[in-house]
This record gives structure tokens, C-alpha cells and sequence, in this order.
């Protein structure tokens, strides 16, 4: 399956623009992205004491940002670990949560990583920016995005996705094709989190359970967790947004 690239351009605009939001969290600013990650891996790995090689767990997340997740595993795990944050936006590698994190330009629709890098590989957050042309090609990024992540996870290891879903297929359809159309409008509404290069494209949590199953059945996942949002009344209003929540699906790379 070949990726879409056309809008990745987009995409590393918006987040040049965000680049304060995404760091401020490292220094414990109010705004922190949802973590389901955390407190599961670190109660999964340590329930399973072999799990890391010999020369310590490697561990990549992609699009990691500042880089705030993986200091909370740095700062849980037990030495050695190797952590890479492979995020698209090269802006933030001078802005990485601590320095023992090794920071790699790099697009999960072609990371450049070799097959079976890694141990445990994390994407939070990430799927509903991979934006094509079309909706279409969007959920085609989306399909080739997670097996890119199955790709680069040695067998036996664990794939952790997270990502922000919409309950209603109507409304994350509306919604991708609303923002494209303020996007192509410059419209700038911070109140609503629209800006000139904000393009959005939800899956539903029975679409992102769909994608995962393609590559490991659901009997064999170790986490399907799903918690709504509690959402301010502006969104409640618009009614696009009142039914968004947070999934974490926990694939093994069989």
C-alpha cells in the first residue's frame, strides 16, 4: 500500500505553530494530553521481567512531540533503556523532555527503520493527522501507518496505539471535511481550535479496532481501552466533538 505525503507539509505547520503547547507540558503546564500509555506498559512489563533483551528494552514512540511520554517511562523503567522519539517536526529536537532520549526525524508512513528495531512501539495521538487528499486517502494513511508500526516491533514485541476517536462516523466524517474547508479558507478560530493548518480525521472506536484487527486478532490484544471525554459546552453544543474519547488498543507482534 503506498502512503499519501501531500499534506505532511500541513501537518508540520501546524505543529511548528503548537510547538510551545507541545513542550509546556514537560514542564508541567496544565495542558497534558490524555496518557493511557503509562500506567499500562509499566504495569505490563512489570508483570512480564523477560520481556526486555539483554541489553535493555528499546523503545520508540512516533510523533512523539517534546517528548513528555517517554521521560514518564524514562522515569519508571529500570535502566538500560533506549528511547527514540521519531517525530516529523524536526523543531522539536531542541526541546526534548530529557537528554537521554534520541530524537530521529522520521514520518510513520516511512520511518527508515529497519524491520524489528524495536521492542515496544507507541503512536499517540498521530492517526487522524495522516491527512490525504480525500477521506479515502486519509484512511489509507491510517491503514499504512499501522503497518509500518507492526513493521519496525521485533516478533514478540507490542505495538501501543492511543488516539483520540469520535463515537458518531457522521460527525468524524463532517468534521475532516469541515476543517480541510477552513483550512482552505485561512479561518482562525483558536476558541474552536481552528487554525490555517488544522486538518482533522477521526476514526470511530469501532474503526480504529477495525484497523488494529488486521493485525492481531482481538483475543490476542493485551489492552482494548476506550474512555469518553468529559468536553467543555462549546463542543457540547456544536455536537461534532461531544462524543470524542480516548482509546488504547495493546497489539503483540505475533
Amino acid at each position: 500500500m503506498t502512503p499519501i505525503h501531500q499534506n505532511e507539509a500541513t501537518v508540520q505547520r501546524q505543529f511548528e505553530e503548537q510547538l510551545d503547547l507541545y513542550t509546556r507540558a514537560a514542564a508541567g503546564a496544565a495542558y497534558v494530553v490524555p496518557d493511557l500509555v503509562t500506567p499500562f506498559l509499566l504495569s505490563w512489563l512489570a508483570a512480564r521481567p523477560d520481556f526486555a533483551p539483554a541489553g535493555g528494552l528499546r523503545l520508540c514512540e512516533f510523533g512523539g512531540g517534546g517528548g513528555v511520554l517517554l521521560k514518564r517511562l524514562e522515569d519508571g523503567l529500570p535502566p538500560p533503556v533506549t528511547l527514540v522519539n521519531a517525530e516529523l517536526v524536526d523543531a522539536y529536537r531542541q526541546h526534548q523532555a530529557s537528554p537521554a532520549i534520541q530524537f530521529r526525524q522520521a514520518s510513520v508512513l516511512d520511518s527508515g527503520f529497519a524491520a524489528g528495531a524495536f521492542d515496544v512501539v507507541i503512536m499517540r495521538n498521530v492517526l487522524h493527522h495522516l491527512i490525504g487528499d480525500s477521506l479515502a486517502q486519509t484512511r489509507q494513511n491510517q491503514a499504512h501507518a499501522l503497518a509500518e508500526l507492526r513493521r519496525v516491533t521485533r516478533p514478540g514485541g507490542l505495538v501501543l496505539i492511543q488516539e483520540q476517536v469520535n463515537a458518531r462516523a457522521w460527525a468524524a466524517a463532517l468534521l475532516f471535511y469541515l476543517s480541510r474547508a477552513a483550512a482552505r479558507l485561512r479561518l482562525n478560530l483558536p476558541a474552536f481550535e481552528v487554525t490555517p493548518h488544522t486538518i482533522v480525521a477521526y476514526l470511530t472506536p469501532a474503526g480504529l479496532r477495525q484497523l488494529c484487527a488486521r493485525h492481531a486478532s482481538p483475543a490476542a490484544w493485551q489492552a482494548d481501552i476506550y474512555r469518553r471525554r468529559q468536553v467543555g459546552l462549546r463542543w457540547r453544543l456544536t455536537l461534532l466533538m461531544a462524543n470524542n474519547g480516548d482509546a488504547l488498543i495493546a497489539l503483540p507482534k505475533l
